[in-house]
């Protein structure tokens, strides 16, 4: 806020405790980002490596250093402000010193005009309180005297009437009357001047209070004034006294944050190195060419020299093809980052917590090895089923089933998944029930016209009234194995639902 002293601007330009505030906040959000980043990583082994904590522990990285980038900044700015603060100090001190000494002049002399009228208006107060008591005297004497008058008018008319009274009885009584009248008017005249009188000093006494008011407002308009210059003032050579040791602590908080920053960035380098690192050995594992040199290292044992040979060969193969697996790598890389990414999404979609997102991994990884479809299909269908409403449990529990389906009927994980997840949900049956639910749409869509994608379809629309008919799975599917192999398709079917 700006107040405007003769020509002088009073302000301040700089708001530390908003400053302040805004630094703890930040020191806050990193305090809570690293609380986080423990709490998540704690969901894996301290001696465990896998892409996915290498993932956590790099989100948690470079969310903390989006925060310490900020409060970098905010050092920055600060250290900007107090240098530009200390400019404005120096331009500004030498006139708001000269406001300053004017407004005290200027509040001495408005000082003596208001004890001047504060002597006055209290001399004419007192006048007009004493005027007051006077003018109150006259109208009590004048009311007793014209009491008084009334009565000796009345003594005299009775005395006139009685015809007893002498001539000498009747002069003493109108003598009297007339000195009573006299004074009376006398007394009636001397209440009109004061009356009058105490009407001046009360307009008088009206005016100065009312110059009095003016003078005091003055003087506290003035007295106001000259405290704000005197605090910016004495602001002002504070901020000047101050400045070097002020410099000093600013530019060591932006030196220790910038140092904060670099420590950060060099922990996410070293992390994104061990990641590649870590991804590049799980690739040459699982390569064909080492899987072939260590079965061949466990059979030499068996075959002594031919073994040996072979082996020999193995590791030659090995380095025969090293162009080759560099240049797969590539590709192999992304394979594994798109499965991470997917594995990331059936997450994400069945809110599944640390510890159930590294199963429902390690068993899409598991199933990919054991199965004809690969981890990335696995994960797929995982997917399919999690936006379908079942949870990390459910997941795990029916995707050997959908698997098995799959590889029945030909059909691809997604579809084989949708309908999978139509049929348990449809005849609330458990996913722990996903084998055999696969072996009734698999033996239907072989048996019948009708494939595993046919029998979802027929099954969206059949599925839950036959259910709540009380017909079940097995008795749903076999009708429409018979209605598909007698030509009746999926429109036949609605109507029949």
């Amino acid at each position: 806020m700006e107040d405007y002293v003769r020509g002088v601007t009073i302000r301040n330009t700089m708001d530390n405790s908003q400053v302040d505030r805004g630094f703890a906040g930040l020191k806050r959000q990193l305090g809570l980002a690293n609380s986080e980043l423990k709490a998540n990583m704690s969901a894996f082994d301290k001696s465990e490596k896998s892409m996915h904590k290498y993932q956590t522990r790099l989100s948690g990285l470079n969310k903390n250093m989006k925060i310490q980038k900020q409060m970098f900044n905010q050092a920055e700015s600060e250290l900007k402000q107090l240098n530009e603060k200390y400019a404005e100090a120096k331009q500004r001190v030498g006139s708001v010193e000269k406001a300053y000494k004017g407004l005290v002049e200027a509040e001495k002399k408005n000082k003596v005009a208001l004890d001047r009228s504060n002597e006055s208006l209290k001399e004419s107060n007192a006048e007009l309180k004493k005027q007051q008591a006077q003018y109150k005297r006259t109208t009590e004497s004048k009311e007793k005297a014209y009491i008084k008058l009334k009565q000796l008018r009345q003594a005299e008319k009775d005395l006139k009437n009685s015809n007893q009274a002498t001539t000498a009885q009747l002069k003493r009584a109108n003598d009297a009357t007339q000195r009573q009248a006299n004074k009376h008017k006398e007394l009636v005249q001397k209440y009109k001047d004061e009356g009058a009188q105490l009407s001046k000093l009360k307009g008088q006494n009206n005016a100065l209070a009312t110059s009095n008011g003016k003078v005091r407002a003055s003087y506290d308009k003035t007295n106001t004034e000259l405290s704000q210059t005197e605090k910016e003032f004495n602001d002002l050579n504070k901020t000047i006294k101050n400045h070097d040791q002020n410099l000093t602590n600013a530019q060591k908080k932006v030196n220790a944050e910038r140092t904060s920053m670099n420590n950060l960035q060099k922990t996410i380098g070293r992390t994104e190195s061990e990641m590649k690192a870590f991804n590049k050995e799980q690739l040459i594992a699982n390569s064909h060419y080492t899987k072939t040199a260590n079965h061949l290292d466990t059979m030499s044992g068996k075959f002594g020299k031919v073994g040996s040979s072979m082996t020999s060969m193995g590791r030659s193969m090995s380095v025969g093809v090293t162009t080759p697996l560099t240049l797969g790598l590539g590709a192999a890389v992304k394979k594994s980052a798109d499965f991470e990414e997917q594995m990331s999404k059936v997450g994400a979609v069945s809110q599944a917590s640390g510890s159930q997102l590294k199963a429902m991994s390690n068993e899409a990884v598991q199933l990919g090895a054991k199965t004809s479809k690969s981890a990335s299909e696995v994960a797929e269908g995982m997917n399919e089923l999690a936006q379908l409403g079942f949870n990390a449990k459910q997941v795990m529990a029916a995707m050997p089933g959908v698997i098995s389906a799959a590889e029945a009927s030909g059909a691809d994980m997604a579809t084989t998944a949708t309908v999978m997840a139509s049929s348990i949900n449809s005849f609330n049956l458990k996913a722990s029930q996903s084998g055999h639910v696969a072996d009734v749409l698999a033996t239907a869509a072989n048996d019948s016209a009708a494939d595993i994608s046919y029998m979802g379809d027929a099954l969206k629309y059949a599925g839950t009234p036959a259910h709540s008919l009380g017909m079940s799975l097995e008795d749903t599917s076999a009708s429409i194995e018979v209605m598909s192999n007698a030509g009746q398709w999926l429109e036949h079917i609605e109507i029949c639902a």
